[in-house]
């Protein structure tokens, strides 16, 4: 229809829809025989053709006009968690929400109360909630919330999240009942996958929570050069092999309108 316009979505796994597009937008940067220059050279790996993309360009020229690029557009996240029918619900209806340790209390119970240790461990709880919560045993992750930038990542790399759930909730459980906990979780509720669009400017500050750095490239933007200069050596290139883990940390909700598709996802673990 006349007047509106469609989003354009930045999708990592598909390099062929958007390597185009990056390239028509960095030509005014570029080498007119950038690509000759970097398929003459071969590169082995695809920090080698970022290399090479880098001396051929001005580093800040190139960060700024990708930076640009990225702010016009949505960034495609994904979040894998495991979920009951009520909690599913809830996602779709609120979002998701930035990790509250005493909240996981209520799943941690329902998953483990089975096992036949647990009369034994279940006053060790709630130590474990402000352990591995306010006094981030194990990694911070309260208070906040995290995406991903590569589904094939997240789905055929590390995909304990669809298995298990919640890190944290993991990381509790082995705690309390070592690896027998963990497996407990598996059974609790079914395994989703999350489909975001994040603005591209909030999308490139969440995966940059502790800002830019110095005169390195700041993340997502180096993972976007790396990738886009082997695949103009090697047109074939699928990004999506890759399973890049480059991720997001929100430190507020992520909207539910954002959210554009809650997948089912069917995994076999062992």
């Amino acid at each position: 229809m006349q007047g509106i316009q469609e989003k354009v979505i930045f999708n990592f796994d598909i390099i062929e829809e958007w390597g185009p597009r990056l390239l028509m937008h960095l030509t005014e940067i570029l080498p007119s025989d950038l690509t000759r220059i970097i398929q003459s050279k071969s590169p082995k790996y695809i920090e080698d053709a970022r290399d090479i993309l880098i001396s051929c360009v001005n580093r800040i020229d190139l960060v700024e006009h990708v930076i640009a690029w990225i702010n016009m557009q949505a960034v495609m996240g994904y979040h894998g968690t495991r979920v009951t029918v009520e909690e599913l619900e809830s996602i779709r209806c609120e979002g998701l929400r930035p990790l509250i340790a005493t909240k996981r209390e209520t799943r941690l119970r329902r998953s483990l109360c089975v096992h036949p240790r647990w009369d034994e461990v279940e006053p060790l709880l709630e130590a474990a909630l402000e352990y591995f919560g306010s006094n981030a045993g194990g990694g911070r992750r309260e208070g906040q919330v995290h995406l991903t930038i590569s589904r094939t990542g997240l789905v055929d790399g590390f995909n304990h999240y669809l298995e298990e759930g919640s890190e944290f909730d993991s990381h509790v459980a082995h705690h309390l009942l070592g690896q027998e906990g963990p497996s407990l979780l598996v059974a609790d509720g079914n395994p989703y996958l999350v489909q975001v669009q994040v603005p591209g400017n909030i999308a490139l500050e969440a995966c940059n929570p502790w800002g830019q750095g110095g005169n390195e490239f700041p993340n997502f933007i180096s993972d976007i050069l790396a990738d886009w200069s082997y695949w103009l050596a090697y047109p074939s290139y699928a990004s999506a092999s890759r399973h890049l883990d480059c991720g997001m940390t929100f430190r507020k909700p992520v909207p539910a309108e954002w959210i554009v598709a809650l997948e089912r996802i069917w995994i076999t673990t062992n």
